[in-house]
């Protein structure tokens, strides 16, 4: 067989102009058949994948919003309690630094048990004020009645001294008296007789009774002298007396500081229990309602949080309603919340010292009421001996720790369940317009 030969290609004309030549290729390109059957590509796959995920997210969404719910909640908080009650706060009586601690994390104490020691500068100062004085006056008392006993000692020699010239005198002026009386008695027979003038028995009776006159003045000196030595010594006594209760005085003051110093510095247990929490450490310095320690139950049985709740929707919540407590130790991220339940919850408001009756802790007390007038409820959470903490938890097993009775808590109370389309369809007619 013969081969073709190709025809030469015909010389480009040079009387053609340059833009003629693109316009051959262009329309070259059209007639040719090479890409007529590849697709075009209206929508990339991206866009593809980004519209069928979308799709599937409006789907997702209406789904969940008909079928969904959405939970209304109303938050408090609170503390967990065990049997019914909080820990037991330690707190003085007085204000001082703290001089000794004498337990630790975890000891067991009994009720009065001595907890730490508070000094007390002030009533130390006045009660060793008062023990120098005492010892001064007592020391001053003691010098003041060996001077008495010396004193006494030389005027009783004095005094003595008197009453035996007084006992002289009346002594003698009796035997005088009696032999006056005698010849008074004679004198008044010879003047009856006329022997001697009235006058001569005048006289002789004037001297019989100016010797009783001077036996009786011997008497009333004895007397007199015998009153003075008792006076003297009456005085002496109470001079000492006076001292002696002076004395008294300032030790009865004395023992009533060192009883209010033994009180005062001795913080003891109230109740027989755990120590807890130790919170704070030699040498602070403490004051009348700053908690000292914390004592617990040794074994308790029960388990509930006590919660306060301030919003208005608190009065929607009801016994039985599912409660969602987390305490103030565990992330809710990691952990979630403990299971709870609503046991009960007041109608009324309650104060301050009906809340601190309970918990026994006034700065407790004041951070959760902070200075309003909550309502109070009992919160039943579940025990599961499954999990670390002992507790039960909406979903997973919580911290890998314990959670001990008085810890804070936050608690959400799930007061009512609606669809996403109920709550969508009352703003959506407000937004519009439209009543009803």
């Amino acid at each position: 067989m013969s081969e073709k030969t190709p025809p030469a290609p015909a010389p480009a004309s040079p009387a053609a102009p340059p833009n003629a030549i693109f316009r051959a290729e262009a329309l070259k390109r059209f007639n040719s058949p090479e890409q007529l059957d590849q697709r075009i590509r209206l929508i990339p796959p991206a866009m593809r994948v980004m519209a069928a995920s979308a799709t599937v997210i409006v789907v997702a969404c209406l789904v969940w919003g008909i079928f969904g719910s959405v939970p209304t909640r109303v938050i408090g908080q609170g503390v967990l309690l065990a049997d019914g009650r909080a820990s037991h706060t330690v707190q003085p009586v007085v204000s001082g630094p703290v001089v000794e601690i004498l337990v630790k994390r975890g000891d067991h104490v009994k009720e009065g048990e001595l907890i730490a020691r508070i000094q007390q500068v002030s009533l130390d100062t006045q009660l060793a004020s008062n023990k120098s004085r005492v010892a001064s006056l007592e020391t001053h008392l003691a010098r003041l009645k060996k001077a008495h006993e010396q004193e006494l000692a030389k005027s009783a020699v004095t005094y003595q001294r008197q009453k035996e010239a007084a006992e002289e005198q009346i002594t003698a002026g009796k035997s005088r008296a009696d032999r006056l009386r005698d010849i008074v008695a004679g004198e008044e027979g010879l003047a009856k007789r006329g022997i001697i003038s009235q006058l001569e028995l005048a006289n002789a009776r004037a001297q019989y009774d100016q010797t009783m006159l001077d036996v009786a003045n011997a008497h009333a000196r004895k007397v007199q002298i015998e009153a003075s030595e008792q006076q003297k010594q009456d005085d002496l006594k109470e001079v000492e007396r006076q001292k002696q209760e002076e004395i008294d005085s300032l030790q009865a003051e004395g023992a009533r500081l060192q009883a209010e110093v033994n009180i005062g510095s001795a913080v003891k247990a109230p109740v027989h229990g755990v120590i807890e929490e130790i919170r704070v450490g030699r040498g602070d310095v403490v004051s009348p309602g700053t908690v000292l320690a914390t004592i617990g139950q040794v074994s308790p049985q029960t388990f509930e949080v006590l919660a306060v709740f301030t919003n208005n929707m608190s009065k929607r919540i009801g016994e039985g309603m599912d409660v969602h407590v987390r305490p103030a130790s565990v992330r809710k991220e990691e952990h979630g919340s403990m299971r709870g339940r609503v046991a009960s919850i007041t109608e009324l408001s309650v104060s301050k010292a009906e809340l601190d009756s309970i918990l026994r802790n006034s700065e407790l007390t004041n951070d959760l009421m902070g200075g309003t007038s909550p309502l109070l409820a009992k919160i039943e959470v579940f025990r599961d001996k499954g999990t670390p903490s002992g507790f039960a938890w909406w979903g997973g097993q919580g911290p890998p720790f314990s959670v001990t009775r008085g810890t804070r808590v936050d608690v959400d109370v799930i007061v009512e369940r609606r669809s996403p389309v109920a709550l969508i369809i009352p703003a959506f007619r407000n937004l519009i317009g439209v009543e009803g």
